[in-house]
């Protein structure tokens, strides 16, 4: 694997600490024998290597947004690895987790109204120390079935809606559409936000 350089904002699993003062975010840098959009992974001793060379180095405020290489003001305040199954916050047992403090309000914002959405690696490689790739089974995940996370903006009261996502063969969603909730549906596209109806949007997991 390529060495880490910075974790960028992107699309994976968040948990939004949703207070004014902390403005803290969580999410999962990369989990464990689960293909990322190139259709590479990482075994849970190549993680754990990763984030602690994250922490050696002290890259913690190396947080840009949209792969743009431009510091956004945030930085790390937690770093961990998730120890066991069922996480109450729903993370993948093996997974490196970072914590993120965002001072800015405008990208606090988006964060908020699922506009910004996960936590992506940005790794170089040297042409001349390519390792040798290794070959890892994983278990492909051909549909999941769920509840988004409840609304946080828009002009209706809280609520949710359930969903059915299939996966074409390259792991790409099949665009579809949630269900009815009062009086309105959203489309979903991409991981892990629906698309806007009605002034908002929600988050939606794509762990099992």
């Amino acid at each position: 694997m390529s060495e880490i350089d910075t974790p960028i904002l992107e699309i994976k699993k968040l948990v939004v600490k949703d207070d004014t003062y902390e403005q803290v975010v969580f999410g999962e840098v990369f989990a464990p024998f689960r293909a990322d959009s190139q259709g590479d992974a990482m075994t849970d001793v190549e993680i754990k290597k990763a984030a602690y060379n994250f922490m050696k180095n002290m890259r913690l405020d190396n947080i840009d947004v949209g792969h743009n290489l431009q510091k956004s003001g945030s930085y790390v305040v937690e770093s961990f690895i998730v120890r066991h199954d069922n996480d109450p916050d729903g993370f993948i047992k093996g997974a490196w987790v970072l914590g993120v403090k965002v001072e800015d309000k405008d990208l606090w914002n988006s964060i908020l109204k699922g506009e910004v959405n996960g936590f992506s690696l940005y790794g170089r490689v040297p042409p001349d120390k390519v390792p040798n790739k290794k070959t890892v089974k994983i278990q492909k995940v051909t549909e999941i079935k769920g509840l988004t996370e409840k609304s946080l903006f828009g002009m209706l009261p809280e609520h949710t809606h359930e969903f059915h996502i299939k996966f074409d063969d390259f792991n790409r969603i099949i665009p579809t559409e949630t269900n009815y909730a009062l009086g309105h549906t959203h489309m979903i596209l991409q991981g892990t936000s629906t698309e806007e109806s009605l002034e908002h949007s929600h988050r939606f997991s794509l762990s099992e």
